[in-house]
This record gives C-alpha cells, sequence and structure tokens, in this order.
C-alpha cells in the first residue's frame, strides 16, 4: 500500500514541477511585456490621428480599429475624409479600420471611397473588403456594380460573398463559371 501511495505523491510532484515550470517561463517571457506595454488612452489616440508624425498616425488608426469601440468610428470617418483630401495614404489603415469596427456608421463613406474613380484603385478596393466585413446589404448594389470592374472584382465579389445577399446570385454565379485565370 505504502508503494502505492508514494507513486501517487511521485505523480503529483511531478505535476505540480511541470506546473511551476510552465508559471516561470511565463513570468520571464509573457508578463514582462503585457506589463511593459502602457495602453494609450483613448482621448490620446484620437489626438495623434491629426499627428504631425506618420507614424503617431498610423498606430493611432490601428488601435483604434483594433479597439472594438464604436466611439472610434466618427474620428476615423473624418480621418478618412480629410484623407481623401490631402492624399497623404493613410486611407490604407483607415478604411480597413472601419471595417475591422462593423459599424454601418461607416457604410455611406466607403461607398464614396467605393465609387471615385478618380482615386487610387487600391482605396476601391480596400473599401470593398471593409463593406464585407462590415456586412451591410446597404453596399449590395454598389458591390455588384464594382464586382463587374477589373480593378475591384476579386474584392467586390468577395464582400458579395461575405454579406451573402441574393441580389448578388447572379454575379457570384458568374465567377465560378469563369475559366481559372493562368
Amino acid at each position: 500500500m505504502s508503494c502505492v501511495a508514494d507513486q501517487q505523491t511521485g505523480g503529483y510532484g511531478l505535476y505540480i514541477l511541470v506546473m511551476l515550470l510552465l508559471a516561470s517561463l511565463l513570468s520571464l517571457f509573457v508578463l514582462p511585456t503585457v506589463a511593459s506595454e502602457d495602453p494609450v488612452p483613448f482621448e490620446q489616440l484620437i489626438n495623434d490621428l491629426n499627428h504631425q508624425d506618420s507614424e503617431h498616425c498610423w498606430n493611432a488608426i490601428n488601435a483604434l480599429g483594433a479597439s472594438c469601440d464604436s466611439h472610434a468610428v466618427l474620428p476615423l470617418m473624418a480621418a478618412l475624409r480629410t484623407d481623401m483630401k490631402q492624399r497623404r495614404g493613410f486611407f490604407m489603415a483607415i478604411i480597413p479600420a472601419l471595417g475591422q469596427l462593423k459599424d454601418e456608421r461607416a457604410v455611406l463613406l466607403l461607398l464614396e471611397a467605393l465609387n471615385n474613380r478618380e482615386d487610387d484603385w487600391l482605396a476601391r478596393e480596400a473599401a470593398a473588403h471593409a463593406l464585407g466585413d462590415i456586412g451591410s446589404a446597404k453596399a449590395v448594389p454598389d458591390l455588384i456594380r464594382s464586382a463587374w470592374m477589373a480593378d475591384t472584382r476579386s474584392a467586390a465579389v468577395d464582400a458579395l460573398a461575405a454579406i451573402a445577399d441574393p441580389r448578388a446570385v447572379d454575379v457570384l454565379l458568374s465567377v465560378l463559371s469563369e475559366p481559372k485565370e493562368p
């Protein structure tokens, strides 16, 4: 009987040793990085959208998009409108950030970006992806039109598939029936 008890204790001892080892590794590698990263206050991120230093702007846009905070939508929309006029190139972070937030308030502005034929095709493609992320049925007619244009076809088809609106069936079927590109 004492041999069985010793084996059971030894098993628990090994379990405890492994758990202590894992806890030590966690404290050495993971906890210092988490503790050292001071979160930037929300208001500071909003202010950084207009910072002279591009890196501050990029970091703020990315943090706001990842925040899942609906309060970030309107400042990001304002930043996108400004960037569409000033053409600093931040649209490539702002548009996906708006898609991450999945807020319908951004749909009309994203449709404007999608339909702006005078702007860079990358903005139109990013807008299509963001509209797909948001999943608004309001975007379907514009995405259908964009699905027939070479520069936005792939992104618009992806967005339409994500939204899964019956109005897009013809476009989606046409893509499925196309021969593969080389």
